[in-house]
């Protein structure tokens, strides 16, 4: 395959590309909330940071759910 990943503007459109078979890395480009955290390192999702803030919340919430979170920042 030619796509190394997928970016999207939110969670929702990531989402929306799991639903639908789509296996490569997406990555969430512009901000995310913090309420959708949770939700992005279910779905595996990169997320762009822009904070140490930030990290630190992604940090508590994929140790909540016993994962790791992917981040770019």
């Amino acid at each position: 395959d030619r796509v190394k990943a997928f970016a999207v503007a939110t969670v929702s459109e990531a989402k929306e590309l799991r639903d639908n078979g789509i296996k490569k890395d997406v990555i969430l480009i512009g901000h995310t909330l913090n309420g959708c955290f949770e939700e992005a390192v279910k779905g595996d999702f990169i997320l762009t940071i822009s904070t140490i803030d930030q990290a630190v919340l992604i940090n508590d919430v994929a140790k909540k759910l016993d994962k790791v979170a992917r981040i770019e920042m």
